[in-house]
């Protein structure tokens, strides 16, 4: 089950460092013997909360992360604390829900954006979805640690529930004249924002469920904007309205 997961290893100096200012637990800390003195700051502040740390070679890297960007820093976790598989929206009044987003960069960079634009929890359904991985958590520059992370089994009755709580839910997708610039949203509205997996978009009966459908206007050069980039955008456009406007 997605996000259950038992001693993960992450890598790269910015999410060490996200993880050691949230409330995960670190079960150890990793560090190449070349860059003790680099990452001396993040030794100091993982011995602080009592996370053992320790030296590493080129061979536990090359083993533990091949080719991946490890930056000569990792952590080992049992779980990722922010991940809950029970919906608890309670004082929320923003949500991102990623509908089948399987490619790690994308879901890290909107898990990164969702913390930017304060919204309150990130939604991703258990099947068809990559899942927090360690790809997602460096992609996210650590920021999954900062978000709540909501893994449910069916996103109609999710969408449903969330209606009941008087959430407006706004799908992005390009088939549409309703533009996200023009989107009249006040600050007392809940809102759940959907957006679409990288090459069908939302769900059929994902999109039947919103009460709006948003596009993003481009000047259609090309056929979209990829999921990550295109997210961003909708929150800050509903970021200004419901958290920066007077």
């Amino acid at each position: 089950m997605l996000g259950e997961v038992t001693n993960m290893f992450f890598y790269g100096k910015n999410p060490v460092t996200e993880a050691l200012k949230s409330e995960q637990k670190i079960e150890a800390l990793f560090v190449h013997n070349k860059k003790l003195k680099t990452y001396n700051d993040i030794i100091v502040s993982a011995r602080k909360k009592g996370v053992k740390t320790e030296t590493a070679d080129d061979n536990f890297f090359n083993k533990k992360f091949k080719s991946s960007p490890h930056q000569g820093i990792a952590a080992l976790i049992k779980s990722v604390s922010t991940i809950s598989h029970n919906l608890d929206i309670r004082n929320a009044e923003f949500l991102l829900i990623a509908d089948s987003i399987t490619d790690p960069m994308n879901l890290g960079a909107i898990a990164r954006s969702s913390v930017l634009f304060n919204a309150d929890g990130l939604i991703i359904p258990e099947h068809e979805s990559c899942g927090i991985t360690p790809t997602v958590i460096k992609a996210s520059s650590g920021a999954v640690f900062h978000q709540k992370i909501f893994i449910i089994k069916n996103l109609r009755n999710t969408i449903k529930e969330l209606k009941s709580e008087n959430f407006w839910i706004y799908g992005l997708d390009m088939d549409t004249d309703l533009t996200v610039n023009k989107l009249n949203v006040t600050k007392s509205e809940n809102i759940a924002l959907i957006v679409g997996s990288e090459g069908k978009g939302m769900h059929r009966i994902v999109r039947e469920s919103c009460d709006f459908i948003v596009s993003i206007p481009t000047t259609k050069k090309i056929d979209s904007l990829n999921a990550s980039n295109a997210a961003s955008i909708a929150m800050w456009e509903i970021y200004k309205r419901k958290f920066l406007s007077s």
